[in-house]
């Protein structure tokens, strides 16, 4: 196993192992509870994404409910729930985020000398990894502050706004990586029918995401966007998986050949 494998794609696949295994604490913990108004003329069917995309203390009860009646009550109790296993799951895909982006750079440079494109992608990947990771460390902050407000009337504006702030830092962050991540990977599959794939599932993160943010009436894409992005990091996990194996393997011939000798 060359260095590439024992130094990025180790910790490359442990990262992506545990985003996924806190995901599904995150989903046995809470579930994934549709909004109080439900259904809406919006289209949210998760109440989680109509909560990160709040707007104002209308779209707060109505995604969360009132805290004085037991749906309410409980949507707030889980929310309030995930949002701080989220912590945990936050920093392992901001690190799997990133250490795929400094993965993909170093398969490049196998292949050859790394053009200075290439290499601001991958600082631009690694540095929009750090900031999706701020974003959403302080978003959790002022949902975790949100769930706390008993009616419309004293929900905190401040607040609200500091959110559509921080939630946009995280997910354009996560838009614009995914973006870089889909260059790296055409870069080195080239023509192959894995560029495609790769450029399917993180193009399509990006481009739904932000036609959910600029598109009016088209906030409820970032479910779908979201599901783009889990679907893109497991076929990267596979990928990361893959190259383990066939590193595994050749250093095993290596040492086979050497022994032999």
């Amino acid at each position: 196993m060359g260095p590439l494998q024992k130094n990025i794609t180790l910790p490359a696949l442990i990262a992506g192992l545990l985003t996924f295994l806190i995901l599904l604490v995150m989903l046995i913990a809470g579930g994934n509870p549709k909004p109080a108004a439900y259904p809406n003329a919006d289209g949210f069917t998760a109440a989680i994404y109509w909560f990160e995309v709040t707007e104002s203390a209308d779209d707060l009860f109505k995604a969360l409910g009132d805290p004085a009646l037991d749906k309410g009550a409980g949507i707030r109790s889980t929310m309030d729930r995930v949002n701080r296993i989220d912590f945990a799951f936050m920093a392992a895909y901001s690190v799997y985020f990133a250490l795929l982006v400094v993965m993909m750079r170093g398969l490049i440079a196998v292949a050859g000398p790394v053009k200075t494109r290439i290499t601001i992608l991958a600082a631009a990947g690694v540095a929009f990894s750090i900031l999706m990771l701020a974003g959403d460390i302080m978003e959790n902050v002022q949902l975790l502050k949100l769930t706390g407000y008993a009616s419309p009337e004293e929900t905190d504006m401040a607040v609200i706004g500091r959110l559509m702030a921080f939630t946009r830092l995280k997910w354009f962050a996560i838009f614009l990586g995914s973006l870089a991540l889909t260059a790296l990977y055409i870069e080195h599959f080239g023509k192959r029918l894995s560029s495609l794939l790769f450029a399917l599932f993180y193009g399509s993160t990006a481009v739904i995401g932000f036609i959910s943010f600029f598109v009016p009436g088209m906030r409820a894409m970032i479910e779908l966007s979201s599901f783009m992005l889990l679907l893109a990091w497991l076929v990267s996990l596979v990928h990361v998986g893959i190259i383990m194996l066939r590193g595994s393997a050749l250093g095993g011939h290596v040492q086979a050949v050497r022994n032999r000798g």
